[in-house]
C-alpha cells in the first residue's frame, strides 16, 4: 500500500503541511517533485506549506479554491510525490 496524506489547499494554491506529516517530504526549501514539476517545502514562521499555484496541475483545475481536499501520495520518499483529487470530487481517483 503506498504512503498518503489529505491535505487542504487554502488560499491562492497554497498547501499546508500538518506538523504530524511534515516527515513526509524532504527538508525545507530541498527540491523535489510533484506532478513531474519542481517544488519545495517553504518554512515560514507559522507552518510548513508548499506552493502549487505556478504549478500546470493546478492550472488545469481551475475548479480548485480554498479548502478543497487533496491527496499527496508518495511516489519516491523524499524525492517524487503525486498530488490528486480526492474520490468524489471532480476528477478524482
Amino acid at each position: 500500500m503506498s504512503q498518503r496524506i489529505e491535505v487542504t489547499l487554502t488560499r491562492k494554491g497554497k498547501i499546508i503541511i500538518p506538523r504530524d506529516k511534515r516527515n513526509f517530504f524532504p527538508e525545507d526549501y530541498k527540491d523535489f517533485t510533484i506532478n513531474d514539476e519542481t517544488v519545495h517545502v517553504v518554512p515560514p514562521h507559522d507552518e510548513p506549506h508548499i506552493h502549487l499555484s505556478k504549478a500546470e496541475w493546478f492550472k488545469a483545475h481551475p475548479e480548485l479554491k480554498a479548502g478543497n481536499k487533496l491527496v499527496i501520495e508518495v511516489i519516491e520518499l523524499g524525492r517524487r510525490y503525486m498530488v490528486k483529487l480526492p474520490k468524489g470530487v471532480k476528477g478524482g481517483v
